[in-house]
């Protein structure tokens, strides 16, 4: 298969640089689905699905090459390319194809030997077009975890057990080449380039950590970390995480998603968890980025709002701000909710001002015999006057008012007479 590095060795060897495009293999492939198929048959569904329904001369790819060796069983006239030890546990089936390492001539041409493969031609290295070495990268920060496995596998144990499974063991020279190696503890020639991860999860954020390896180069470590609190990711792309917009919280690390603040809360960008409304200032929605404040004459009930409420009858808020409605002073109150100043406030109903207004002094019971509507004060009475006396009902400014059965004079409007004779 393409994700395999003895792919990529067979094209670079064999294929001609005509059968690829922009990089990529440019000649037929066999129907995928019909390969799924095979990836999971049996040896009866295998035959008829290779010798019988696939298109002739297409590339049949696979990961596994116990896959690949059931199919070219399976077709007389089928090539495959994998490793020795499989043709190795299958010769009585199988036939190897002699080659040259001639770069120009073909078979028919070619003046240099043709060389079958066997544990002779790979280690004498007669078999060169396809001798391929098997590399063992070792980080070097993890040698001490590695060489126990070394030592082991070239010991003559571990050798031994390289030919039980097919594969050729290096020759005298390459063997006491490696046992050096191993024991001078690893190359610290060999220069580890760190690689990016091509995903990270959902919740996990690309983290780069720089840092010198033990020959005093920089590197740079690169994994895959939850998102910090107050960011999330909702892809597999090797990235940071993004920030919650405001109005919503991530108060755990590995979050895909944000979540909403409640009503009566808030949170700015970036945020871990979401913050109670201040006292007057509400938030009606979810997901509110910012609290807005009670206009004057409303108020919250502490912290966490949702709405602002009106100050009741009697109350006043004339600042914006922290701080309760104001009550209004003794003996007043106010004819309507939400009142701003305290200018709102005046006598209840049945008491009054004398003249100078709120200013002169508490409000005083209504006299017996008048009627002190909401708000009376003494000197509307002369204002009353001065407007040419309309009708004192309407009149602007409240006035204590005599009632039926009683009257007052001009020289002292607050002095109260009862009438001999009631007049209507």
């Amino acid at each position: 298969g393409d994700q395999s590095g003895t792919h990529d060795f067979f094209a670079e060897v064999v294929l001609d640089k005509s059968m690829f495009k922009d990089g990529l293999e440019d000649f037929r492939h066999c129907n995928s689905d019909d390969i799924r198929t095979l990836e999971h048959a049996d040896a009866h569904t295998t035959h008829e699905l290779v010798t019988r329904n696939r298109s002739a001369n297409c590339y049949m790819p696979s990961e596994d090459d116990e896959h690949i060796l059931e199919w070219v069983l399976a077709d007389r006239g089928g090539i495959a390319y994998f490793g020795y030890a499989y043709y190795a546990a299958n010769s009585a089936s199988l036939t190897t194809v002699r080659i040259a390492s001639d770069r120009v001539n073909g078979v028919q041409a070619t003046s240099d030997a043709l060389i079958n493969p066997s544990p002779y031609s790979i280690v004498d290295g007669s078999y060169s077009v396809f001798r391929r070495m098997l590399f063992l990268n070792v980080n070097n920060e993890a040698w001490p975890l590695v060489k126990p496995f070394l030592d082991y596998g070239f010991s003559s144990a571990g050798q031994a057990l390289v030919s039980s499974v097919g594969y050729v063991r290096p020759n005298a020279a390459l063997h006491a080449k490696m046992l050096q190696r191993i024991a001078e503890g690893g190359n610290e020639l060999a220069d580890l380039v760190p690689v990016q991860p091509e995903k990270c999860a959902m919740g996990l954020r690309l983290a780069t950590t720089p840092y010198l390896d033990q020959w005093g180069r920089q590197k740079i470590r690169y994994e895959c970390l939850p998102c910090h609190p107050g960011t999330f990711k909702d892809d597999d792309l090797p990235r940071e995480c993004r920030p919650c917009q405001a109005g919503k919280f991530a108060e755990a690390a590995g979050m895909t998603e944000c979540g909403l603040c409640a009503k009566g809360h808030f949170s700015p960008k970036n945020s871990v968890t979401c913050q109670a409304c201040a006292e007057n200032t509400a938030a009606a929605d979810t997901g509110t980025a910012i609290c807005v404040t009670c206009d004057l004459g409303h108020f919250t009930e502490g912290e966490g709002a949702a709405a602002c409420e009106y100050c009741p009858r009697g109350k006043f808020r004339d600042v914006l701000g922290p701080g309760p409605c104001l009550i209004c002073p003794t003996g007043m109150t106010t004819d309507f909710r939400a009142a701003t100043e305290s200018m709102d406030c005046r006598c209840a109903e049945g008491s009054y001002h004398m003249e100078g207004g709120r200013e002169s002094g508490p409000c005083l019971e209504c006299p017996a015999g008048m009627r002190c509507a909401f708000g009376s004060e003494a000197d509307g009475i002369a204002r009353w006057e001065a407007a040419g006396q309309p009708d004192a009902n309407q009149a602007k400014h409240p006035f204590p008012m005599a009632i039926r059965g009683f009257m007052t004079l001009a020289e002292n409007p607050m002095r109260v007479y009862k009438c001999k004779v009631e007049q209507h």
